[in-house]
């Protein structure tokens, strides 16, 4: 996820108030849950000025992709896929 301050939809990011209950709310509204001590953790590492990269596993339909995709929209981020799944060659990346 690369993170820019951008406007997605009607959202207005630069004026979105970017704290714990915010992320937690806009989540639920997006029928979105998480164990609060992982958001917490999630919470804290995506709000970090020092973002390096995140490495989510986890079975397929575990809400990996989506949640991603509600952090970036919550962030006002540009969102980058990449796959690497065992077997996917260098043009499908």
């Amino acid at each position: 996820m690369y993170h820019e301050n951008m406007n997605h939809g009607n959202m207005n990011h630069e004026n979105m108030n970017h704290d714990y209950e915010s992320l937690k709310s806009f989540l639920h509204q997006n029928n979105f849950f998480v164990d609060e001590k992982v958001l917490k953790i999630i919470f804290t590492y995506i709000t970090s000025p020092r973002i390096g990269g995140v490495l989510l596993r986890g079975p397929p339909g575990a809400g990996k992709t989506t949640m991603v995709e509600l952090l970036a929209r919550w962030l006002g981020a540009v969102l980058v896929y990449y796959q690497a799944s065992p077997g996917t060659t260098e043009d499908e990346l």
